[in-house]
């Protein structure tokens, strides 16, 4: 594990520091730097945060973090979805989950980044199988297909992408796909955007199976959370944005379980939003820090869920 210490820059700290009452115990599901996790425990002496992160990188480097407040911080190693089994039968005051990358990944030489040139891996978690190189170099073509359909690639660019990646097979390095990127994909001028960006980003949603992480993250949320406990999560993707959006307005409107949950017909309301606009960064906040531009924040107090076990939660 990297003994280096974190350069990421944690978005919406202070927002994410007033979703919560104190003094509490909380769960951070997304450690990262610590930088949520630090400004929590700084905010009220009394403060308990247990953190989980599937990348033994980012737990490596926060060590000085984790000596210096070895009595309140508890980091576990593995991926958020597991937090049902993890911290099965106990209850926090407060859960945050934060879906972006992290500038150390980013700058970690690791295949997230378009801007080196290194292997295709893209593991969050190192010990895990699948990496970039795999999914480019041996995914079907409908498999690639649906790849760059849900991390938001437009429809008209996905067949000439999948074509294209397909005749450049194989692939060993970023800067090998990038070259088949630019050929397919222009560079938007008004955004400025570089035409890799977005492929990277589905590339690396499918690698670490985001969207699917974050369902079962979602099915078991509410039970991990004791009346009138806080859930906040941060998402990046439009498409994470939707679905977190989506199971919080479920949660606190009430609607009709999914079969293999169904006691009964109709989930009642377990929760209310404190957010009917997810709460962005402001204008400093991105100049200071312009990986935050695309943040959005969504919080839901949690009612009594007792009438559904935890751990096999709906999600809406």
């Amino acid at each position: 594990m990297s003994s280096k210490a974190s350069q990421h820059v944690s978005v919406l700290c202070n927002e994410v520091v007033e979703s919560f009452v104190y003094p509490g115990t909380l769960l951070d599901l997304t450690f990262g730097g610590g930088g949520h996790s630090k400004a929590i425990l700084q905010a009220h002496e009394k403060n308990v945060v247990f953190a989980v992160d599937r990348d033994s990188h980012a737990i490596g480097r926060a060590q000085g973090l984790i000596e210096e407040f070895s009595e309140r911080l508890h980091v576990v190693k593995g991926r958020f979805s597991q937090a049902g089994s993890f911290f099965s039968g106990q209850k926090f005051d407060g859960v945050l989950a934060d879906l972006g990358m992290s500038t150390d990944q980013l700058k970690g030489q690791r295949g997230f980044s378009f801007m080196d040139d290194t292997e295709l891996d893209m593991r969050m978690d190192v010990e895990a199988e699948l990496t970039a190189a795999e999914v480019l170099n041996h995914y079907a073509r409908p498999d690639l297909y649906r790849v760059m359909r849900d991390g938001g690639i437009g429809p008209r660019v996905i067949r000439p992408l999948v074509e294209g990646i397909v005749r450049g097979r194989p692939y060993r390095t970023t800067a090998e796909i990038v070259d088949v990127i630019r050929k397919v994909i222009r560079r938007d001028k008004e955004q400025g955007s570089h035409p890799a960006t977005v492929v990277f980003q589905a590339l690396r949603m499918e690698v670490n199976q985001e969207l699917a992480e974050l369902r079962e993250l979602l099915a078991v949320l509410p039970g991990l959370v004791r009346p009138q406990g806080r859930i906040a999560i941060i998402s990046f993707h439009s498409l994470e944005d939707k679905e977190v959006a989506r199971v919080m307005r479920a949660w606190a409107q009430g609607s009709t379980v999914p079969a293999r949950l169904r006691r009964g017909g109709e989930q009642p309301p377990i929760g209310r939003l404190l957010t009917r606009k997810a709460i962005v960064p402001t204008e400093d906040e991105i100049e200071r820090n312009p990986a935050s531009r695309s943040a959005r924040m969504r919080v839901v107090e949690i009612g009594e869920v007792s009438h559904v076990a935890n751990g096999g939660l709906w999600a809406g």
